[in-house]
């Protein structure tokens, strides 16, 4: 690995930088499995929530984890799974030992030359979004230092993929509610409208524009909209009066 120190700077400013425009989920976290790859020396495999939590992707630094009966095994069993439901990491698992806890895998993995297993979770407090399992092909335990970068490396992929989704969800309804007060707008516009033409009350007012729009089975922002941009005459709100009574006329 080149300098540690500019490998650790560019990694944690590359996984914190989650809110570029264009921002695809799977790049991100292939990007994030290649860090791990890289600092470990290992073969990483990482299931994620993709964004807002509708699916789920998986992406692997080593086709070997994808295409074999490995890749199946993973999907099933391993430290992976297990961390993600405990919230801690699992690191130097030797397979020659864990053949009963992961039937599977074990077998596969040793097919292929692996030797020892590691697994972080993707995980903050009780929101998971998956794990990162590594593969090694050497005996060599995983260093204190790199234990110590992974879980870092593994804290600012989660909390900022949260961070995204926080700004998205908060975007998302921050629209909605734009959207909302836009129509309450027009509508309360609309009514205004109508009650000066019509020289009508405010109340009166309104049960034209919702006579005029049931009747037509019309949306009632629309009508208003039209209305207050003159697309809509409000005489023609008398077209449709409403059962049992007719509706008021304005003078003049």
């Amino acid at each position: 690995m080149r300098n540690r120190e500019e490998w650790l700077a560019e990694s944690m400013l590359e996984l914190a930088d989650t809110l570029v425009p264009g921002f695809e989920p799977l790049p991100y976290w292939l990007g994030v499995a290649g860090r791990f790859a890289e600092l470990t020396g290992t073969s990483a495999r990482l299931n994620a929530s993709a964004d807002q939590g509708t699916e789920t992707v998986v992406v692997c630094t080593d086709e070997r984890l994808e295409t074999t009966a490995l890749g199946e095994a993973l999907m099933e069993e391993g430290p992976g799974a297990d961390c993600e439901l405990t919230g801690d990491p699992m690191v130097d698992i030797r397979l020659d030992g864990a053949a009963e806890s992961w039937p599977r895998l074990v077998p596969a993995a040793r097919a292929l030359g692996f030797r020892v297993l590691h697994a972080f979770p993707l995980r903050l407090r009780e929101t998971s979004l998956g794990s990162v399992t590594l593969l090694a092909t050497a005996p060599d335990r995983l260093s204190e230092g790199n234990f110590r970068l992974a879980r870092s490396l593994a804290d600012v992929a989660t909390i900022s993929m949260l961070q995204r989704r926080a700004v998205v969800s908060l975007t998302e309804t921050s629209g909605q509610l734009q959207h909302a007060l836009g129509s309450r707008v027009v509508i309360e516009q609309a009514k205004g409208l109508i009650s000066s033409k019509l020289e009508v009350s405010i109340e009166e007012a309104f049960e034209l524009l919702r006579g005029y729009v049931r009747g037509r089975n019309l949306k009632l922002t629309d009508v208003a909209t039209r209305l207050v941009d003159r697309s809509l005459a409000v005489a023609n709100l008398l077209t449709l009066p409403e059962a049992g009574r007719k509706p008021p006329i304005g003078r003049g």
